[in-house]
């Protein structure tokens, strides 16, 4: 195992009678990273969270932490602090008697696990609270105090399973940079579950797609949402526009092809991954990254689309418009509010793209090895 790699998950699959919970993972995180593993719910996120801390034993495959192989220890053995959705603070202690729990479960002496305490308060902001009781704390405050726990006992590897999916908006906010700043601090290697793809993509290092107990695509936060390389990917971070096609030409020197669309167009592509003449495909594109035009357009690199506006809803200094596409696939773009860019129920259009921003995804097929980046 290299020197920078905390944590590796080699073939792990969970399995429950004939459910399959996680198939065939791999998944390696790195000093100091903060990786997601993100996906909708029962796609074995949280599973594969419990593994790595020992409440699940897998049906097959290996984890490694700093060289030393976990399958069979438990919980408390694996140096491994753990923040849950719900908190899981004592009622009937202070918060200094909650975050010292750890410590006096390892036998830490007393003055020690004062020090200890005061110092990871202090970086929380919540020395002021020690005496206080959970029930006396706010949403965030009783996350911080949970975070607290996990990190004085010095952990090896962080995990965070959901930890801010039961506070408001505006909290999730705030705590979303508190956490990443305070796991940049301590460079601690982090792996965070979340379904919410905005968390994932403003504080992940790398961020692991996953559907049906498999990963679909592990990269950075900006290559997730650049460069999906499947349908499933694509679909699932943000919002997206998908026209059926079918791959006329495969790439090119520069990584562009041409396909023809449900409709009949063939228009350009860019492709970030091999793949056949005659593969059915969508081809993806970010609302933001189209444009409309009144009436039916075309022009030589461009993809134009004609379709039939369906609505348009007004979200203050933009405004997404819903179209009805040729050849029936529907389509979204979001354009600025202004009275330029005024469009009504019906209208003609065509939605304009530039190839790079046209991608073209296959329409299913799990992408193997992409975990072991």
């Amino acid at each position: 195992m290299p020197d920078n790699v905390v944590l590796r998950l080699s073939g792990i699959e969970v399995r429950y009678g004939l459910t399959v919970a996680v198939e065939k993972l791999d998944l390696a995180v790195e000093e100091g990273e903060f990786v997601t593993l993100l996906g909708p719910s029962g796609c074995g996120k949280t599973t594969t969270l419990g593994v790595v801390a020992g409440f699940f034993e897998p049906s097959a495959g290996e984890v490694v932490l700093g060289g030393k192989p976990l399958v069979g220890l438990p919980p408390f053995r694996r140096n491994i602090g753990v923040v849950f959705q719900d908190y899981a603070l004592f009622p009937h202690m202070t918060v200094a008697q909650n975050v010292a729990f750890g410590l006096k479960m390892r036998k830490v002496s007393t003055p020690e696990i004062e020090r200890r305490v005061r110092e990871i308060l202090s970086l929380v902001r919540l020395g002021e609270f020690a005496d206080r009781h959970p029930q006396h704390l706010s949403g965030g405050q009783r996350q911080r105090v949970a975070l607290a726990r996990a990190l004085v006992i010095r952990p090896r590897l962080l995990l965070l399973d959901e930890p801010l999916s039961n506070l408001d908006l505006k909290l999730r906010e705030e705590l979303r940079l508190e956490i990443v700043g305070l796991q940049r601090q301590l460079g601690i290697a982090t792996i965070f579950v979340t379904h919410d793809q905005t968390e994932a993509l403003v504080m992940s290092d790398r961020i692991a797609v996953m559907k049906d107990g498999r990963i679909e695509q592990v990269d950075t936060p900006h290559g997730i949402y650049e460069k999906p390389v499947t349908k499933f990917v694509a679909e699932f971070i943000g919002s997206m526009t998908f026209v059926r096609a079918e791959l006329v030409e495969p790439a090119d020197e520069e990584g562009f092809g041409t396909a023809r669309t449900a409709g009949g167009r063939i228009v350009p592509v860019r492709l970030d991954r091999a793949m056949a003449r005659g593969l059915p495909v969508s081809i993806a594109i970010r609302p933001e990254k189209a444009r409309l035009v009144r009436g039916n357009f075309t022009s030589n690199g461009i993809v134009s689309l004609p379709g039939r506006v369906v609505s348009v809803a007004y979200l203050g200094s933009r405004q997404e418009v819903r179209l009805d596409l040729e050849g029936g696939d529907r389509g979204m773009v979001e354009t600025v509010a202004d009275e330029s860019q005024t469009f009504t129920r019906g209208e003609e259009v065509s939605l304009l793209a530039e190839r790079q921003d046209c991608v073209a995804v296959p329409d299913s097929a799990t992408v193997d090895g992409a975990a072991s980046d």
